[in-house]
């Protein structure tokens, strides 16, 4: 055991010592007198494991609520390892509208209910996702992704799963497993989640055919989604089974989420008293106000075909295809509001509230108010296709040889135009109110009207363009040889696996230019009511009223915005029009695919990135148990899995143009005619070092080999109770958008061109391609009870050592080029750090069965969790600004210290009814957010969801489901730890779906 797991250390020594105590403290509440009870348990689980290992077995499908948490417990009690699993309640219904949204419910599990912090709209807390969002397990999302044990690669967020792309109505089940055996694929520190889809030689045969009209409340819509599953099997004359299954999968969804938002936080001192304050005290105060309202809608298209042949009993060949196509749609419409000078400066009005003075109320006189419109589309097609082979020649051999390849497509188009209202006065006074759970705003209008389009001027326009490509090959062979009963090693496994990925991402920059004219200056003004074109320019224009805003518990004033209709057909489309805006100033002009390839600007994951990642990993495993003996009935597995990674990734150097906004400069001769070369040494420097402003191109090629040892064992106190202790080495490899090869050059300078900024004027940003995985040392120990039917008592401690997170560094280079040495600020992601992740969870199910006639048909279903962390590193978004690094003193990204799910059920007389409530207490949701470069603090957040289906028939079931039954808020905060007042506070649609499902 020493050789196998390293050295044995004082640290280690007290991680196991934990989970130990903690295991024979849970064990001792429920099994007192059970030190003899290894005899009852003569009659042993190994045919349930057999039909387990052997795939194809017919099997009654077992629907409802009740026979959904059956076999998930059945799937939990039979696993060597410790696993987590939810099953469908009928063909094409897991217990939730989402497979994120189902896994909540799975203890350990939270749903951060913010996008991608991978991507700059996802990392943006103005933006709640609409469908769930990120899958934590553990409070860590460095999860694997897997759909029938297969790889997972996407175009659109590569390693991981955007679960919202994944129809739950092609699931059977979803497997959570929280510890690894060395025959699983490496690659999940939290654990995996693997989505499993039903196989026609697995049951009988069967039509089933579901459907249902979802209403959103907000958006006053219903939104209609069905699928179809056709399973048959046949057997030949010659004894050969075959199995076909076709799925097909069409859904529609949507929402409206309104929003109040104030900005990031900054502090000052008060000059004089105010608000009952001394003069001196320091207050907080945001960067800005406003007020948003999206519109979100989303077409899914999944299809599935399934073919098994199955030639004798000793062999199957099983070949799936899959495809999914996602087109996510959004439409925003917001109004930024500032102080007439264009920011948020301190005023007499303002009061404050709370021990760290943050801002109550107060009134901004000649508000500038800017409008903006905003349209977002992505497409995104996923296709997978594999063969497998599992052969058993003899009682004691067993092969299977897989080969799974996936190719994957994502574009994504944003659009936004801008325009203000009263360029030269005349603007009205908003008093403001941000106590409590709904905050106000009052309008006064102060000369100009706000319904007059002739008030309102063209200001600004932004693009920004993604296309993205992957594909992946994966090949494995395993070998398992069974033993002769009796022996200590019940059998021994080996196997190969080989992978290659390729990933291309095309990102351009935020291509923002100005129409018009700003407040601050520019070009003359065109008005919203003018056409200079006469290309019908105010007829893309539009009044909106925010009509039941936030419920219509706030009162806000609509305005004149670009239309949707302007942006949603395409950058060029939107320049035929707003090109006569400009008067001949320059300004905003579409971006075309060139600028895939052009400048870097100042974020370096813009560009084109070619990347390749290669895999060839080895494991050995072997199975062991007994009946009966010193330590009583047990069994478990040892193994080792070593893995070869190679990568490669092709990016540029870029350096700036030193005459664009980006840098706030001007051009070295300009400067030197109008300032003289003294005071523009500083920008003739920087001109020098950067020469022509060409790319150099990056080829960058990394390797590392890792061995996870692997432990896990399962002791039967009595044939009820099962305690669990395992132990195991995993990894994490680094995002592919951490891996970029891209690097960027940056300078900024003061308002007047020439001198240097006083934050970083000087910056390197980009990615690392010679990052290394994150790692950790995994203990675990679980106590599991099990009785009646579909009852058990569940507790369960982890401890995690994780070490090399990977992070941002802020550094000081000093660097050369073109005979000109200057310092830069480095921000690159690199490997380091060390921290632990510790925790206890809970869980009961329990149907009341020795209730008298009604009432025997009540259950509970809920699990608790604690999770505690200490050390480790958080990511950042890398398409931050430069200069915008982490602050310190910041919990783990993702992490809430408890969670509960309590669903109270009913399962009889044909009736299936849930009512499930999830909550989870304060998180840090992202580092360091875009837009605001602060932290992002998600608030507790709970939501009640209800499901109600009755059995007309033995055919047919038809029903009700809710979400969000109780309209809950969410709330964001935004700043450091020590101070992050309230941000956002969003509200969303509630849901209510009406169901149809049968099957023949």
């Amino acid at each position: 055991m020493h050789n196998v797991f390293g050295r044995s250390t004082r640290r280690n020594a007290r991680k196991i010592g934990f989970l130990v105590t903690s295991s024979m403290v849970m064990a001792a509440s429920l099994v007192v007198g059970t030190a003899h009870a290894q005899e009852a348990a003569a009659a042993t689980d190994a045919g349930k494991a057999a039909a387990a290992d052997e795939p194809n077995v017919p099997s009654i499908i077992v629907t409802g609520i009740r026979g959904s948490l059956s076999n998930a417990l059945n799937t939990k009690r039979n696993s060597q390892v410790i696993v987590d699993s939810i099953s469908a309640q009928d063909i094409g219904a897991l217990p939730d509208r989402t497979v994120s949204e189902a896994l909540q419910r799975v203890p350990g599990i939270t749903l951060q209910r913010t996008g991608d912090v991978n991507t700059l709209e996802g990392s943006d807390p103005g933006r709640v996702p609409a469908e769930g969002g990120g899958v934590f397990i553990r409070g860590l999302s460095w999860t694997r992704s897997e759909i029938n044990g297969h790889d997972v690669f996407s175009a659109n967020s590569g390693r991981g799963l955007s679960f919202e792309d994944v129809s739950p109505d092609l699931m059977g089940a979803v497997d959570v497993y929280k510890t690894p055996s060395a025959d699983m694929v490496e690659g999940g520190i939290a654990g995996i989640v693997d989505l499993r889809t039903r196989k026609p030689l697995d049951s009988k045969n069967f039509v089933a055919v579901s459907g249902d009209w979802n209403y959103a409340d907000k958006r006053k819509e219903g939104f209609f989604s069905g699928n179809a599953v056709v399973s048959h099997r046949w057997d030949t004359p010659g004894g050969t089974q075959i199995g076909l299954q076709l799925s097909a999968s069409t859904g529609k969804t949507g929402n409206r989420t309104d929003a109040i938002q104030t900005g990031s936080i900054s502090t000052t001192t008060l000059p004089a008293a105010q608000s009952g304050l001394p003069a001196g005290t320091t207050v907080a105060l945001p960067s800005g106000l406003g007020y948003r309202s999206v519109e979100w809608t989303q077409v899914r298209h999944s299809y599935d075909a399934v073919l098994q042949i199955k030639p004798s009993s000793s062999l199957l060949f099983t070949f799936e295809g899959m495809i999914a196509k996602v087109t996510p749609r959004d439409a925003e419409n917001a109004v930024q509001i500032n102080d007439q000078n264009g920011g948020f400066s301190l005023d007499p009005s303002f009061t404050f509230t709370g021990p760290q003075h943050t801002l109550a109320s107060g009134t901004l006189t000649n508000a500038q108010l800017v409008y903006d419109s905003r349209v977002g589309q992505q497409d995104k097609v996923t296709r997978e296709f594999y063969g497998s082979m599992f052969w058993t020649p003899t009682d004691h051999l067993t092969v299977s040889v897989d080969v799974d390849h996936v190719n994957s497509h994502a574009s994504v188009y944003s659009m936004t135009a801008f325009d203000g209202f009263g360029l030269n006065g005349g603007r009205p006074n908003v008093a403001f109110n941000l106590t409590g759970d709904r905050p106000s705003l009052t309008f006064s209008e102060n000369g100009l009207s706000l319904s007059d389009p002739a008030n309102y001027f063209w200001y600004a326009a932004m693009q920004h363009n993604e296309n993205n490509r992957a594909s992946s090959w994966a090949e494995r062979a395993d070998v398992t040889y069974t033993l002769d009963d009796g022996n200590f090693f019940k059998s021994f496994k080996v196997g190969l696996r080989n992978t290659a990925k390729d990933l291309v991402t095309q990102s351009t920059n935020y291509n923002w230019g100005l129409l018009s004219t700003a407040y601050w200056g520019g070009g003359t003004p065109i008005y919203l009511n003018q056409d200079p074109g006469n290309v019908g320019l105010p007829g893309q224009t539009t009044r909106l009223n925010f009509g039941n805003f936030m419920g219509g518990n706030v009162n806000v004033p609509g305005g004149w915005f670009p239309s949707v209709g302007l942006l949603d057909k395409g950058a060029a489309n939107a320049y035929k029009y707003l090109v006569t805006t400009q008067s001949g100033n320059g300004g905003w002009s579409p971006l075309t695919d060139a600028a895939f390839n052009g400048s870097a600007g100042n974020n370096n994951a813009y560009g084109t990135n070619t990347q390749t990642e290669k895999t060839l990993a080895g494991y050995a495993m072997a199975s062991f148990g007994e009946d009966s003996g010193l330590l009583g009935r047990f069994d478990g597995n040892i193994g080792v899995r070593v893995i070869r990674t190679r990568t490669t990734a092709v990016g540029a150097i870029f350096l700036p143009s030193l005459s664009s906004s980006s840098s706030n400069s001007q051009t070295a001769a300009a400067c030197i005619a109008t300032n003289g070369a003294a005071a523009c040494q500083a920008l003739v420097n920087a001109a020098t070092f950067v020469g022509d402003g060409s790319k150099t191109p990056v080829d960058a090629r990394n390797s590392y080999t890792d061995v996870l040892p692997t432990l896990n064992t399962r002791f039967y106190l009595n044939d009820k109770t099962i305690l669990r202790f395992a132990v195991g080495k995993t990894i994490y490899r680094p995002s592919f958008t951490d891996l970029q090869a891209n690097q960027t050059y940056a300078y900024t300078f003061q308002a007047d061109g020439f001198t240097p900024a006083v934050v970083a004027p000087r910056t390197l940003t980009g990615g690392n391609p010679y990052l290394k995985p994150i790692r950790a040392w995994n203990f675990d120990a679980s106590f599991e009870y099990y009785f009646g039917k579909a009852n058990a008592v569940t507790l369960a401690a982890f401890f995690k050592d994780v070490s090399n997170y990977i992070s941002p560094q802020a550094s000081t280079v000093t660097l050369t080029r073109n005979g000109v040495t200057q310092d830069f600020q480095v921000n690159i992601p690199v490997n380091g750090g060390h921290g632990t992740i510790k925790g206890v969870e809970a869980g009961y199910t329990m149907f009341f069965d020795s209730l008298p006639g009604a009432l025997s048909g009540l259950g509970f279903n809920g699990n608790y969790t604690f999770i505690a962390s200490t050390g480790g590193r958080n990511p950042s978004n890398p398409q931050l600004a430069p200069g915008s690094l982490l602050p310190g003193n910041l919990p783990m990204q993702g992490l809430s210290k408890h969670s509960f799910n309590a669903a109270l059920l009913y399962e009889k007389y044909g009736i299936s009814a849930r009512l499930a409530y999830n909550w989870r207490s304060e998180y840090l949701a992202n580092a360091n957010g875009a837009n605001v470069n602060q932290p992002v603090w998600n608030e507790a957040y709970g939501q009640l969801d209800a499901s109600f289906i009755v059995d007309v028939n033995s055919h047919l079931k038809v029903g009700l489901q809710a979400q969000n039954l109780l309209k809950a808020k969410t709330y964001i905060d935004v700043g450091p730890a020590s101070l992050h007042p309230r941000y956002a506070w969003e509200e969303t649609d509630r849901h209510i779906a009406f169901l149809v499902r049968s099957k023949f």
